[in-house]
């Protein structure tokens, strides 16, 4: 194994550089999902989308989990995507250790923001950025 790639809430994908040698994990924070307050239909579609991937899941504390995981595995470098929930980065900033280094990678992004005009309604801004999705106008309405 060359990295410990460790998926969450906001990133139930496989990263694009995944490779074959890659531990892939969720791990399955009761802490976490109760401070979350989710609900059963969001826990099931959670689960659901991860059977759908080879990833493994396991059930525990997060920093526990990971840092057995690293040292079963022999693992120093754990990747995560950046989140953009501040609860959900207070629980990847409380990993970090010397042990082993976090690679916080950032929010894999459709367009940049920089070429967007500020806009206050969202026709305004669907305007600007549905071109860019690659979507064409079939009408006088852009929905």
């Amino acid at each position: 194994m060359s990295r410990l790639m460790w998926l969450h809430d906001e990133s139930l994908f496989l990263p694009a550089d995944c490779q074959d040698n890659d531990l892939v994990v969720y791990i399955w924070d009761s802490h976490y999902v109760d401070q979350q307050q989710w609900s059963l239909k969001r826990q099931i579609f959670i689960y659901e989308t991860l059977c759908q991937l080879p990833v493994h899941i396991f059930q525990g504390e997060s920093c526990v989990v990971l840092t057995e995981l690293c040292q079963q595995h022999d693992l120093n470098e754990i990747w995560v995507q950046q989140p953009l929930d501040p609860i959900l980065q207070r629980l990847i900033d409380s990993v970090t250790t010397p042990v082993f280094k976090v690679t916080q990678v950032p929010y894999p992004q459709l367009f940049s923001h920089t070429s967007l005009k500020p806009s206050h309604r969202f026709h305004a801004y669907w305007k600007q950025v549905a071109p860019l999705l690659g979507l064409k106008k079939t009408d006088t309405k852009w929905h």
